[in-house]
């Protein structure tokens, strides 16, 4: 018999990396035990260059699995396109797009058919990409289905914050999303999504918050 959701969530933040910062350990325990109730699809992680996106999704993933639940995280920096064609890129439109993080620096198409492949049955290939070497490195066989998908889609425009990009993702959410089911955003608590996520959502509400983050939860799709 499984504890309290409170003293559940306490179990399993015990057990996970203790060299992580205490409150990611804590808010990645806690969502698992929540999730488990209430199974959302995909989560998206949202926060600047260094705010520990990775980390987070990592200790996510970790809790999920304590809690019984098969989740993935898909990083978009793995989604960088190879050194190789940002070169060629460079060459033929700017030479900026020689650095990554660029927007057109990441291969979108393949992470969004990738998020949703993960949800089916059967094995996916993802990529991964080594900062150091500036470049892929191989790839990861995952065996799907999960019954959740966790992911940093970009919200920004080179150093600046765009809009536009978290109400794409929320779009792309709730076509995909059954009613009954839930988008979940973790996002740092100063990015204020509620009118973005508005856009797309009829039921958007944050579900808990500290003084780093902000999980927003949304319901039924807009017709």
């Amino acid at each position: 018999m499984r504890n309290d959701p409170k003293s559940e969530a306490a179990g399993i933040e015990a057990r996970l990396d203790p060299t992580a910062p205490p409150d990611y350990r804590a808010l990645a325990a806690q969502l698992a035990v929540a999730w488990r109730k209430r199974r959302p699809r995909r989560v998206g992680l949202g926060g600047g260059q260094g705010a520990g996106k990775s980390t987070l999704g990592r200790l996510i993933e970790a809790a999920c699995a304590e809690a019984g639940l098969r989740a993935v995280v898909v990083g978009l920096d793995d989604y960088y396109l190879p050194r190789a064609q940002r070169l060629a890129l460079a060459a033929r439109t700017h030479p900026l797009f020689e650095t990554r993080g660029l927007p057109g620096s990441h291969d979108v198409g393949a992470l969004r058919a990738a998020m949703d492949a993960l949800l089916e049955p059967g094995p996916v290939e993802l990529p991964r990409f080594d900062k150091g070497r500036d470049d892929r490195v191989g790839t990861e066989v995952r065996e799907g289905p999960f019954e959740l998908v966790v992911t940093n889609p970009p919200f920004h425009d080179g150093r600046e914050e765009d809009r536009q990009l978290i109400t794409a993702f929320a779009r792309s959410a709730a076509s995909r999303k059954t009613r009954s089911g839930r988008f979940l955003a973790v996002c740092n608590r100063h990015l204020a999504y509620r009118d973005s996520l508005a856009v797309c959502f009829g039921d958007v509400g944050v579900v808990w918050e500290d003084t780093r983050f902000r999980i927003w939860s949304c319901g039924s799709p807009r017709a």
